[in-house]
């Protein structure tokens, strides 16, 4: 089991300090992000355990075709189901690479207890995209 997990979030920054406060509370740091050139800057200094990514923001594709050009895994993707982007429809393209798309609508909780699993590892569910009411 990894401990004492960098994870590096690219997307509102709002949304990525509420991340860091239950991360911190976990004994994780997160760096947030939210541009690109800060984004790739801090994944290739850092190389955080786990990189969130907000399909939402607007450079968002990019950035996960950077971060695919150096192998950059394991990668998740905050995904609205009702709005989706086309780059996140194929989760099966996205799972072999070692990217997981979960609901951009997810507490801060559950959100760091996903992210948590797959930095461990951990088969969250056989279809690859966890959703959580």
């Amino acid at each position: 089991m990894i401990t004492d997990l960098q994870l590096l979030y690219i997307g509102n920054i709002a949304q990525g300090e509420r991340l860091g406060t239950i991360a911190a509370q976990r004994g994780t740091n997160v760096l947030c992000a939210e541009s690109m050139i800060e984004a790739l800057g801090m994944y290739i200094t850092l190389f955080p355990n786990v990189t969130i990514i907000d399909a939402a923001h607007p450079d968002a594709e990019s950035i996960y075709q950077h971060l695919r050009s150096v192998d950059a895994a394991p990668i998740l993707v905050l995904v609205d189901e009702s709005l989706p982007v086309l780059w996140t429809l194929r989760h099966d393209i996205l799972r072999a690479h070692g990217v997981l798309t979960v609901s951009r609508h997810l507490s801060a909780s559950v959100l760091f207890d996903t992210i948590a699993d797959l930095a461990n590892g951990l088969s969250l569910v056989s279809s690859g995209h966890r959703r959580v009411g």
